[in-house]
């Protein structure tokens, strides 16, 4: 997938896990599934929830149940979106353990409809990076992530304002 992305070999982590790129993924894995693969993070969820996706091309089928498709499709987008969610999760943990410690508290701003809209997807992320923490033998740092409306416009903000 990232030999045939606009940027080969740049922001592979991206591509493993952002929402943007999982349709890609799905895609890649399966090549005849009824979506487009630039359709993003809604068509997988769609799948994943045994629905046909919004991006279907034979818009007369969205929402509709995809008995036709079968249940390993609805699967392989389950799989797709928790190995996602499993990755940021250990990225966050990564990052939260790396910082100067502020004490046993970090809290993580987090904007996307991936991440909000799709469902479990926060739990899995949250569930991930509680394991990672406790698996790095730091059980006792609390992270916890946080919705914030606008929140890269006010990380933006906050990094010009250093500046």
């Amino acid at each position: 997938m990232d030999r045939g992305s606009e940027h080969p070999g740049q922001q592979r982590f991206e591509k493993a896990v952002s929402g943007a790129y999982l349709g890609r993924l799905l895609k890649a894995a399966c090549p005849d599934a009824p979506m487009d693969a630039d359709a993003g993070s809604q068509a997988v969820v769609d799948l994943a929830q045994g629905r046909m996706p919004a991006s279907r091309p034979d818009a007369a089928q969205r929402g509709t149940p995809m008995a036709e498709v079968g249940p390993d499709l609805a699967a392989l987008a389950r799989a797709i979106l928790r190995r996602s969610s499993r990755l940021v999760g250990a990225s966050i943990a990564a990052l939260a353990t790396s910082i100067p410690a502020t004490g046993n508290r970090c809290r993580v701003v987090a904007e996307g409809s991936l991440f909000w809209k799709a469902p479990g997807y926060v739990d899995d992320v949250t569930d991930a990076l509680a394991a990672t923490l406790s698996g790095l033998g730091r059980p006792e740092l609390r992270s916890t992530v946080v919705r914030v409306a606008d929140a890269n416009l006010a990380g933006a903000a906050l990094g010009a304002q250093r500046t």
